[in-house]
């Protein structure tokens, strides 16, 4: 690499593995209450959750989702 070259890096600061992860767009937060909706059956269900690391694009659950249920993600 010379002077004035360009280069792009990524600095993790956090990783874990084995977690649960959804979209951004499926976790609710009202009145400092973090929630999901998820589908049963053919109605919906509000689940508090415990929230994790969050990015831009994906949050971790922590607490009260278990990967098998369907979460429906906010318009």
């Amino acid at each position: 690499m010379t002077i004035g070259t360009q280069a792009d890096i990524a600095i993790v600061t956090e990783h874990r593995e084995n977690v649960l992860v959804i979209p951004r767009a499926g976790l609710r937060n009202y009145m400092g209450r973090d929630y999901v909706q998820v589908l049963e059956g053919e109605s919906r269900k509000e689940v508090d959750v415990e929230k994790g690391i969050v990015s831009a694009t994906e949050v971790e659950i922590r607490k009260g989702l278990s990967e098998k249920q369907q979460i429906i993600l906010a318009n």
